[in-house]
C-alpha cells in the first residue's frame, strides 16, 4: 500500500523533501519501505536546483525510485543529471531517458520529387 510522504516526516527531512524546496502540492509516496513513487513534484524558487540532490539522497537511503508518468521535460532534466543509478516506471521497466526526439515541423513535410523514373 502506498503512503503519501509528509514533508514533516523524518525521512523527508533527511532527503531534503521539505516545504522550503518543494511545494505541498507535490505527491510523493512510499511503498513497502523501499520504494519511492513520485507522481507529481513541484519545486519552489529556492528549491529549483535541489531535485538532483533529492534523488541522490533518496537513493542513498536505499529506496528504488519510481516515476510512473514522467513528462518529456522531466526526462530531459533527469538525463542532464547523469545519475549513476536507474529510475523506474514499473517493477520491470526502467525510465527511458532517450526515447524522445526534437522534431522540427519542416522534417514532417513530405515533398514529391521533381523527376520520377518511370518503369
Amino acid at each position: 500500500m502506498k503512503v503519501r510522504l509528509s514533508q514533516e516526516h523524518a525521512l523527508s527531512k533527511r532527503v531534503g523533501f521539505v516545504p522550503k524546496h518543494f511545494k505541498n502540492t507535490s505527491r510523493v509516496y512510499i511503498q513497502d519501505g523501499k520504494k519511492l513513487y513520485i507522481d507529481y513534484i513541484e519545486a519552489t524558487n529556492i528549491g529549483r536546483g535541489k531535485f538532483k540532490d533529492f534523488l541522490e539522497a533518496v537513493h542513498k537511503e536505499g529506496f528504488k525510485i519510481y516515476i510512473p508518468q514522467a513528462p518529456v521535460y522531466l526526462k530531459k532534466i533527469i538525463r542532464s543529471y547523469r545519475l549513476p543509478f536507474d529510475i523506474w516506471v514499473d517493477e520491470d521497466e526502467k525510465l527511458c531517458l532517450d526515447n524522445y526526439a526534437v522534431i522540427h515541423p519542416d522534417m514532417l513535410l513530405i515533398k514529391p520529387r521533381e523527376n520520377y523514373d518511370l518503369l
